[in-house]
């Protein structure tokens, strides 16, 4: 990371953000900036936003609430 951060582009895998709040936990993995695709939420999981590539591919996911204790299956399916 101390490279990318000294204007050497390098690969840096995505970090999963996280606010500890009593009212609403927060877990965001953001995709990279460059990458296309739209951010979806399923209808049994109101709660999880899946960032999806046009290959079907899941970049990046975004749990509010109870659907935080998901953070380690989502991000398995996350593709770097």
């Amino acid at each position: 990371m101390v490279v990318t951060l000294a204007c050497t582009p390098t690969m840096v895998f995505p970090l999963t953000l996280s606010t500890k709040t009593p009212a609403l936990p927060v877990l965001a993995t953001p995709q990279h900036l460059s990458q296309e695709g739209n951010w979806l939420v399923a209808d049994a999981q109101p709660d999880v936003w899946r960032f999806m590539d046009p290959a079907a591919q899941q970049r990046g996911f975004v749990q509010l609430g109870k659907q935080s204790a998901r953070r380690k299956e989502l991000s398995k399916a996350t593709v770097q």
